[in-house]
């Protein structure tokens, strides 16, 4: 953690209000759970990956609503 005992992000969080789905609001909580983390903790460790590995998330939203499921690449 950061010397002011904030996050171990070592920057300022702030409370938001956002809009998703309950579908991706139960998928959260699956993940939170999984990792044993907070659900912004998960969207915060999400949000960190898929910007230092480059994600483009409207060709994510594209693959996930109209390809099969097993066409959808997973990176890894």
């Amino acid at each position: 953690m950061d010397s002011s005992g904030r996050n171990p992000w070592s920057s300022i969080k702030t409370q938001r209000t956002m809009s998703m789905t309950l579908d991706a609001w139960n998928l959260l909580g699956e993940l939170s759970t999984t990792a044993d983390l907070s659900r912004s903790e998960v969207l915060e460790v999400m949000i960190r990956m898929s910007h230092k590995e480059g994600f483009d998330a409207s060709t994510g939203k594209t693959d996930l609503l109209y390809k099969k499921p097993e066409e959808v690449a997973i990176p890894t």
